[in-house]
């Protein structure tokens, strides 16, 4: 798995942590995965989120950090 390494990483989340306070926002679906007898562990789901940015990754990164492989933000149409 590809990992983003730089020097003050670790303080840059600590002081991120510090600013941001979480917004809480709600869950419409969840849409579990789909199991293809692969090997790896098929209990994991996947999440959609729909929601204003800013909202959501405040909750991303108190509920879900380290836990995350993947942000796909889908930009707004006509801008």
């Amino acid at each position: 798995m590809a990992n983003l390494k730089w020097i003050g990483k670790e303080e840059s989340k600590n002081f991120l942590s510090k600013i941001y306070k979480s917004k809480p926002f709600h869950v419409l679906d969840i849409y579990p995965s789909i199991s293809f007898d692969t090997k790896s562990d098929n209990n994991w789901q996947n999440l959609l989120v729909c929601g204003e940015n800013e909202i959501v990754m405040n909750s991303l990164l108190e509920n879900f950090q380290n836990k995350i492989s993947l942000i796909y933000i889908d930009p707004p149409f006509a801008t």
